[in-house]
């Protein structure tokens, strides 16, 4: 009774890594959450900010961000642009867009 998967999908791995990407988003969520919460100084919140583990934590939530995202943008895509030139056209300005959000990121958090 097992289920038998077509090893040229990628659905289920695309289905994953965008759970694991919204896993990865909750808990930099939650601990920055966590921290907003307890009071601190103006230098406590620059050292953690500046901290290697916060940043790169900030990094894994951005890259999921982006990916969810890209994915969640294709699909609507897909599902609803049927002319395959705009579709295509709409596809690389996403993409253009994700990419340039990315860097944006990686020079901020870099910082």
């Amino acid at each position: 009774m097992g289920v038998k998967l077509n090893p040229q999908s990628r659905g289920l791995l695309t289905w994953l890594w965008v759970r694991i990407s919204a896993v990865a988003m909750l808990i930099y969520f939650v601990w920055v959450m966590a921290l907003f919460f307890f009071p601190h100084s103006q230098q406590d919140w620059i050292n953690h900010l500046h901290a290697l583990p916060m940043r790169m934590m900030g990094m894994i939530a951005l890259l999921g961000l982006l990916f969810h995202a890209g994915f969640g943008l294709w699909t609507v895509l897909t599902d609803y642009v049927k002319t395959q030139w705009m579709r295509r056209a709409l596809e690389i300005i996403t993409s253009i867009f994700l990419v340039a959000c990315c860097v944006w990121g990686i020079i901020l958090l870099g910082g």
